[in-house]
């Protein structure tokens, strides 16, 4: 987990984050924020899937299974 608090356009810290090779981003934005919900990233083909912020983990978790199949958690 990476948390980029940085005073940076979101440019800028998207690129860093596919720099180093974080293969999700969760976009906590003012106006997705402000709509009750979250944006989540995938690295490799920049799919955007907007979640409920009040009940993003299932959604999360689905997506990411879905995606690569082997993720676990408990």
């Amino acid at each position: 987990v990476l948390l980029d608090e940085r005073a940076e356009y979101s440019g800028v810290k998207f690129k860093d984050a596919y720099l180093i090779g974080i293969p999700y981003l969760i976009v906590v934005g003012k106006k997705n924020f402000s709509e009750d919900k979250l944006e989540f990233i995938w690295r490799g083909d920049k799919k955007k899937l907007f979640i409920d912020k009040t009940n993003y983990l299932e959604p999360l978790v689905n997506s990411i299974r879905e995606k690569n199949g082997r993720v676990k958690f408990n």
